[in-house]
């Protein structure tokens, strides 16, 4: 704004130099007196006068000489007096230059210490980005490495904490059909006695009849298997159900009869033994599986079933 205002006053100050002085006040009084006081003559007559006309001497009058001395001093006063204000103009016209030059000089130095300011200031920006950047990387590290702690904690956690599925409560009915032959059923319940969550990936039930002179096979004659993708939080239970065929249930029945008969004479032969057997295959939260077998007979006198503590048949992986 300053050097605009500078350079305002610098064109002005040009163009009162270009026009030519004005006449001074005197000077302009005496011309008007002159041309006042003659009357208008004709140029034609002038010319014949001048060559026809005899010499003359003309004398001034000392009123006319004290005039002109008068004129002389006036035309030397506005002289100086011009002269002093085009001294004044060139003088504040360098004054005015100068500042003009100062002010330039003010802002090339400002301008300079504003890039510097903005280099710095890039500079620092840059480097706290970098910093920014090394300090997000080192706290994703650590938060790996948190993460990673945790992981293996929770690791040594369920390898020492793991799930264990065992079967209970296991009881006998019958599924009365409408308009079909009554079936037979099977009802227990599997329970997460662990201390972590298990995830039942494979199970298999059946009723299995052995002949009495038949002993348990070493690898036991299990059924199809199944999938139910059940699972079980520690300590949660949940029942299960295995159906069965009218014709099992037909035997299951005169056994029961058979062992009627037995008691009212006074024994205890019911004939083969009434045998429930399966498995169940169950993984941890990190996919390790285990395997809970087991085999249960039934016992007609007391009308439950009673585990078989046999290595192959009954136990937990």
């Amino acid at each position: 704004m300053r050097a605009i205002l500078a350079v305002a006053l610098l064109v002005a100050s040009a163009a009162a130099l270009s026009q030519p002085p004005s006449p001074t006040p005197s000077k302009t009084r005496q011309e008007q007196k002159t041309e006042a006081g003659k009357p208008a003559k004709d140029p034609k007559a002038t010319q014949d006068e001048s060559k026809h006309s005899p010499l003359s001497v003309t004398i001034d009058s000392p009123v006319t000489v004290q005039r002109s001395e008068q004129d002389r001093h006036t035309e030397a006063r506005d002289s100086e007096h011009k002269a002093s204000n085009e001294r004044w103009l060139i003088i504040w016209t360098a004054v005015l230059a100068c500042i003009t030059l100062l002010l330039a000089g003010i802002t090339a130095v400002l301008a300079r210490y504003t890039y510097k300011l903005w280099y710095d200031t890039s500079k620092a920006s840059e480097r706290q980005s970098g910093e920014m950047r090394e300090s997000l990387a080192i706290a994703e590290r650590n938060t790996k490495t948190a993460e990673d702690s945790i992981a293996l904690a929770r690791k040594e956690f369920i390898s020492t904490h793991r799930p264990r599925l065992i079967v209970r409560r296991v009881s006998v009915d019958t599924v009365r059909g409408t308009g079909i032959p009554d079936v037979l059923k099977v009802e227990f319940v599997v329970a997460n006695i662990g201390d972590t969550k298990a995830k039942i990936i494979e199970m298999s039930t059946r009723i299995w009849f052995p002949e009495s002179s038949q002993n348990l096979p070493a690898v036991p004659p299990y059924g199809e298997g199944t999938y139910p993708g059940l699972s079980f939080e520690s300590g949660a239970s949940g029942p299960m159900t295995h159906i069965d065929s009218a014709e099992i249930l037909a035997r299951f029945q005169s056994q029961i009869e058979l062992a009627a008969f037995a008691a009212v004479d006074g024994g205890s032969d019911s004939g083969p033994a009434f045998l429930f057997i399966g498995y169940i295959v169950y993984e941890d939260e990190l996919k390790r599986e285990r395997r809970t077998a087991f085999c249960r007979i039934y016992n007609f006198a007391t009308q439950r079933f009673d585990p078989i503590p046999h290595p192959d048949y009954e136990y937990q992986d």
